[in-house]
């Protein structure tokens, strides 16, 4: 598709898409100097939570990365003690990465803070780019493209856990697994595109579990609705689906297997934490707004059952 920039300064297709894409992520680079200011410049000297859960992320992994040379057990809590790395949310992939370099080519523990932070807010530009590859697949115009990823990254709802689960606030992770999904979907070069999607969802899988079951729970919904458009009946297409449905729970079956291996003792973790069967979300809290100015409206017709929160 031709710009309008591109009638006047012909260039090739892939030049214009990299200038596009530059512009982009000058724009982005902007709204992050505003938005977190010296925060993006001096990581090390902010916290983005200044207790529960937040707290206990920064402090966690950086307590493991310090102190734990070796094994996956995390030592550093009273309670729950000897619990597995990925169940007390540190951060597993980074604060194994940076214990890695600690302990064996040069410390860096001291700014396990700031690399965290830091890996939060570059999260920012790989959503712009994979929101406008979607939006250029979808046919849109580059310059409209670049302007609707720039304001869809700043929209998401992921920002809000910049408070308190931090982990979960990687705001490029949907945009991603939307992305490769679609690519699957063009059914071409399937081994690289499923593995990209693989490895993709894993290394989230391991900064936290919720990560592997939103990116399978994506897959297998993206599937179904494909199944029944254009699958239904033609016998063909079962393994082709059937694929993608085994790829959708492999990152937690490796995550698992991981912990299978490496789980070097009793931990004194409950097994069902309080709140597990009591704090549930109903249909109308998932899809109708909680919160004023419309909670009176929608309530009004269906009821919303009251947000219940595990604090």
């Amino acid at each position: 598709m031709i710009s309008g920039l591109q009638r006047y300064i012909p260039l090739s297709d892939k030049i214009y898409e990299y200038l596009w894409l530059s512009g982009l992520m000058v724009l982005v680079f902007f709204s992050l100097h505003t938005w977190f200011g010296s925060a993006l410049y001096h990581p090390d000297e902010y916290l983005f939570s200044t207790g529960g859960d937040g707290m206990n992320i920064i402090f966690s992994s950086s307590y493991f990365v310090k102190h734990v040379p070796e094994g996956m057990t995390h030592t550093g809590f009273s309670y729950p003690y000897g619990n597995h790395l990925f169940y007390d949310d540190v951060n597993p992939l980074f604060s194994l990465i940076l214990r890695g370099i600690s302990h064996n080519i040069v410390d860096i523990s001291a700014h396990t803070p700031a690399i965290i932070n830091l890996s939060i807010i570059l999260a920012f530009f790989p959503c712009a780019i994979f929101l406008y590859l979607i939006l250029r697949r979808s046919l849109l115009p580059p310059e409209y493209a670049v302007l609707i990823s720039w304001v869809l990254t700043f929209l998401s709802p992921q920002i809000e856990r910049l408070n308190g689960h931090l982990t979960l606030s990687y705001v490029c992770y949907v945009p991603m697994i939307w992305y490769f999904i679609l690519r699957i979907y063009d059914k071409e070069k399937l081994v690289w595109k499923r593995l990209a999607f693989f490895l993709g969802v894993l290394a989230f899988t391991l900064i936290h579990p919720y990560y592997g079951l939103i990116g399978g729970g994506f897959l297998y919904a993206y599937t179904l609705v494909h199944f029944f458009q254009f699958g239904w009946g033609k016998k063909a297409t079962y393994r082709f689906y059937l694929l993608n449905l085994l790829l959708g729970v492999l990152p937690i079956l490796t995550l698992k297997g991981i912990e299978f291996l490496t789980f070097s003792g009793a931990s004194d973790f409950v097994k069902y934490p309080y709140g597990f069967l009591l704090f549930t979300s109903s249909f109308s809290q998932i899809f109708f707004s909680a919160h004023e100015p419309m909670y009176s409206f929608w309530d009004s017709l269906f009821r919303i059952k009251p947000e219940e929160w595990n604090i």
